[in-house]
């Protein structure tokens, strides 16, 4: 018999991670200029707290100390980050670390996951893990559901800073998600755990449908056109499971048929009513030309980098290259993710990466062949289906809270473990991994809050606005900030010039910018590595990267062009030429544009 003071920390991880599975997805805060932080740190601060207390209660319990298997995962992935770092494939060695975070921090949650389930076939209690999972998620779908309602109806001005405001009043809701695509999905998550617990009669049916009814409603005003496709994967798992098997095939047929009709019905009758929202759902063409566009450049980009990619940070700036190779107009805009997690591994660590990724997670997969399909693990699957659904179109694992729920339950789904020869070295080896971790998530975190009292506080939002003494100050900060913390990128990003002054020779300030390009080639990046090229007299090198960022972003030529003008005018020897070359290709640029919006909804 387990004594209370051993069950203390059990409870409390189960709470933490709990709380991971619904706060972030409520809190409101969402600024620049990385709008997902809160979230995303809340996410891993519960994370960490929770497996503190897991490694707490297995040091204390005596019980026997396990790792699962599926923890080759990460470390596989880990393996080939350092392989990329050591090839010097990152601008910031920062961004290498921040990526190393994730995964470590996914190692971390698959352990939690396994303890959990360890402790749940030796309690064999009322209220397992797994209830406590799926009712931390419901209870987030339900009130994200309601946040969502609010916003279509109009938030009103005492709840505005609780709830985020909506894009427009044609835009799907997206409640404090702040992406309407992540806000389907996790209600399709609650839709999964609702299921479960009316399974495992803690809900009665009634109130279950209507439940359901609720979060299915504010799935369609999301207006994310996945809902369709998490809907078709619940009922196939839930309705295979509840037929007899005589007749198994013919009765999945008859409802099958049934509900696709039903539902066809339903939501013809739906799109019919003057709410922008419904309308859009059956509107497929905007989707689809833009993820074909990024999935044959990632494919593309495997191809000229089949070994190891290329690199965790360089989809975006490998993309602009390969549009400027083609000389075709950009009107998908540019992206970091490929919208497809196997391309995106593919394309940013080639066979390496995917072999790392999918060896794994196969094993896993063929070890679940023989388990029995008890509702617990139809709950598992059916969750782990809806994320690999909306991993196939877009990236959600790319963010914590997302890649939490994930990793919590392939590890609790894990049937394989193995025990280390000496658990009390892993186990402090683990804690003071941990230690670090965290030490250094809680950084991060001051060091958001610094630059955003630096640059994003409403008195200092505009730059031009500053009085001579508080641009010093900023300048200052974000100095003190370089080169110690995990937002270097973000912070060379925000302000170039107090890290390399207006007037340092172009050779540095070309050094600066190339980094940014491989990080983060946003348009003002890429057309200021034309003029600073320009500046440093590699004048072929300039009109190439003007023809590069005028294919990549056209929409942004009109607003560029005036400054290369003030520019040739300023010094006509250095930017005279490129100004002219920029005006022959804008004409070319918007013709070709003009060509293809014809083709192009």
């Amino acid at each position: 018999m387990i004594s209370i003071r051993h069950r203390i920390p059990m409870h409390a991880a189960r709470a933490l991670l709990a709380l991971m599975l619904c706060v972030p997805f409520l809190l409101p805060w969402h600024t620049l200029p990385i709008p997902s932080f809160y979230s995303e740190v809340s996410a891993g601060l519960f994370g960490l707290m929770a497996t503190a207390a897991l490694l707490v209660h297995s040091y204390f319990s005596g019980s026997k100390f396990t790792v699962p298997v599926i923890v080759t995962l990460p470390c596989a992935l880990l393996l080939v980050l350092v392989t990329q770092w050591q090839a010097q494939y990152f601008a910031y060695v920062s961004q290498a670390l921040m990526v190393a975070m994730y995964l470590v921090w996914s190692l971390f949650l698959l352990w939690c996951g396994h303890a959990l389930a360890n402790w749940d076939a030796q309690q064999r209690g009322y209220w397992t893990s797994l209830h406590f999972i799926a009712c931390a998620i419901l209870f987030g779908g339900v009130v994200s559901a309601l946040l969502a309602f609010i916003q279509f109806f109009g938030v009103p001005p005492i709840l505005a800073s609780s709830i985020n405001q909506p894009l427009s009043a044609q835009a799907g809701v997206f409640a404090n998600i702040a992406q309407q695509n992540h806000f389907a999905s996790y209600l399709a998550l609650a839709q999964c755990a609702l299921i479960y617990l009316v399974n495992q009669n803690f809900l009665k049916p009634k109130l279950a449908m209507s439940t359901f009814l609720w979060l299915g409603v504010a799935m369609i005003l999301s207006a994310s056109r996945s809902v369709y496709l998490y809907w078709i994967w619940i009922g196939l798992l839930y309705f295979t499971g509840f037929v007899d098997r005589r007749s198994r095939l013919k009765k999945i047929g008859r409802r099958g048929i049934g509900m696709c009709v039903l539902g066809l019905l339903c939501l013809w009758g739906l799109t019919q009513l003057p709410i922008p929202q419904f309308a859009r759902v059956f509107h497929f063409s905007e989707t689809v030309g833009t993820r074909f566009f990024l999935w044959q450049h990632a494919w593309q980009m495997f191809l000229d980098h089949p070994l190891l990619g290329v690199g965790f940070d360089g989809f975006a700036y490998t993309l602009i290259q390969q549009i400027a190779k083609v000389g075709e107009v950009n009107p998908w805009g540019i992206d970091q993710f490929a919208h497809n997690l196997l391309l995106q591994i593919l394309a940013v660590s080639g066979i390496v990466g995917l072999l790392s990724f999918i060896l794994p997670l196969g094993r896993f997969v063929l070890k679940q062949r023989g388990c029995p399909f008890t509702p617990a693990r139809r709950y598992l699957l059916c969750s782990l289906g809806i994320l690999a659904i909306h991993s196939l179109l877009e990236q959600p694992l790319f963010f914590s809270y997302f890649l939490g729920v994930a990793a919590l339950m392939l590890g609790y789904m894990e049937r394989e473990s193995f025990a280390p020869s000496r658990a009390v070295i892993m186990q402090w080896g683990l804690a003071g991994l941990l230690i670090f971790s965290s030490v250094l998530l809680v950084k991060t975190i001051f060091d958001y809050v610094a630059i955003e009292k630096a640059i994003y506080t409403d008195a200092t939002m505009q730059l031009a606005h500053l009085s001579e003494e508080s641009y010093r100050q900023q300048r200052k900060c974000l100095s003190g900030l370089n080169q110690r913390t995990l937002l270097q990128a973000e912070i060379e990003a925000l302000d170039p010039s107090s890290f390399v002054a207006d007037e340092e020779s172009a050779a540095q300030k070309l050094r600066l910018n190339q980094r940014l390009l491989r990080a983060s080639p946003v348009d003002e990046v890429m057309f200021r590595q034309a003029a600073l090229l320009a500046e440093n007299r590699q004048l072929m090198a300039a009109k190439a990267q003007m023809r590069a960022a005028m294919l990549a972003y056209p929409t942004a030529i009109d607003i560029f062009m005036p400054r290369f003008i003030w520019l040739a005018e300023s010094e006509p020897d250095v930017y005279a030429e490129l100004t002219e070359f920029a005006h022959q290709q804008a004409r070319v640029v918007h013709l070709r544009s003009q060509t293809l919006s014809q083709f192009t909804p």
